[in-house]
């Protein structure tokens, strides 16, 4: 289908669409919530705190 060359455009041909409807965008919601951000590992998706334990560490000696 070339959905993994196309470039993503909500516009464009049907491979476009696929890849900015199908695949881009749910991986934007995976990256960007914090359950989604912890199913990736990433510990504090951006726009989202990571509550006190992320500024209560010491500094490194």
């Amino acid at each position: 289908m070339g959905v993994k060359t196309a470039e993503p455009n909500p516009d464009g041909t049907t491979a476009e669409r696929v890849r900015y409807y199908l695949v881009n965008e749910p991986l934007y919601a995976l990256y960007a919530s914090p359950t989604g951000g912890t199913l990736v590992g990433i510990e504090n998706p951006q726009g989202h705190p990571g509550g006190t334990e992320s500024y209560q560490r010491g500094p490194q000696s």
